[in-house]
């Protein structure tokens, strides 16, 4: 006989906070991962303007570099350097450049120079940016991972989470085999020296005889709906298409909305079932 009524209802506010949340996250990652693109395509564009540049440009007659270098870690450096310079006419020419090298650093103390597009003198390279044109591309490549791959990847994996978590509570909610588990360890979540929830590990078998194993964790505030008063035990829906995601309800039901009565009625189902061994 089943423990749960049917049909069971999902709590309002847990189908907006996983429909929502996990849109708004796919949706932060995909323009996290178009935003670090766009930005570091600019650089490759500008580190193979320059390339060409230092290549078929004239040579400046006098070159002046002051500004400052920012380390992070001495693994990214970010150079901002204001370049003075005086072409062929003797006309100066002031201009910003800015950099990033990853591992390797400019040598300043080689002497400076620049070359110029002498119909366009505002386009021009920097010795010290073209001698560091290795670590310029693996800073592009590696704020690339970080920004593409990482961050973007990360939101758009967290996202996916919440769609999966919302569509298999979905499938609990229709067709599940209601299945008490063993809990086979528990295991505190530690956050900066902090215990902020339990990880449960739990094991046992479908109605239809298939092992289950897995793990669940539940923030420090809250605790499964377990099934036994040595808490030894609890009490999971399994979508009968996927066993390998059990869903390990919480000890106020959630995320299921069911009345004071219909959980008192449960809770004396569970010790019966329990009591008789099943």
């Amino acid at each position: 006989m089943p423990l749960l009524p049917a049909p069971l209802r999902l709590q309002s506010s847990f189908v907006w906070k996983n429909r929502l949340g996990g849109l708004v996250l796919i949706l932060a990652g995909i323009g996290a991962a178009v935003g670090f693109g766009w930005y570091e395509s600019g650089a490759v564009k500008e580190l193979l303007d320059q390339s060409r540049i230092w290549q078929e440009g004239t040579p400046a007659w006098r070159t002046e570099v002051s500004g400052h270098v920012t380390s992070h870690d001495f693994v990214l450096n970010e150079y901002d350097l204001n370049v003075t310079f005086v072409d062929a006419n003797q006309v100066s020419h002031d201009n910003n450049v800015k950099f990033d090298t990853f591992i390797g650093k400019v040598d300043q103390e080689r002497e400076p120079m620049v070359h110029y597009l002498p119909n366009d003198p505002d386009r021009f390279a920097l010795s010290w940016a073209i001698d560091a044109k290795t670590s310029r591309w693996s800073a592009i490549v590696f704020m690339a991972v970080i920004g593409i791959g990482l961050i973007g990847g990360a939101f758009t994996f967290l996202g996916w989470l919440a769609l999966r978590r919302l569509s298999d509570a979905k499938a609990c909610a229709s067709r599940p085999d209601e299945v008490i588990l063993r809990i086979a360890k528990i295991v505190p979540t530690i956050v900066k020296g902090k215990q902020t929830g339990n990880e449960y590990h739990f094991t046992g078998h479908t109605l239809a005889g298939r092992e289950i194993t897995g793990k669940t964790v539940f923030a420090l505030k809250y605790e499964p709906l377990f099934a036994d008063a040595a808490k030894q035990a609890v009490l999971a829906l399994v979508p009968q298409e996927n066993v390998k995601r059990p869903l390990v309800l919480r000890g106020d039901f959630y995320p299921f909305d069911l009345s004071p009565d219909d959980q008192a009625r449960v809770r004396a189902a569970i010790a019966a079932r329990i009591a008789a061994g099943s």
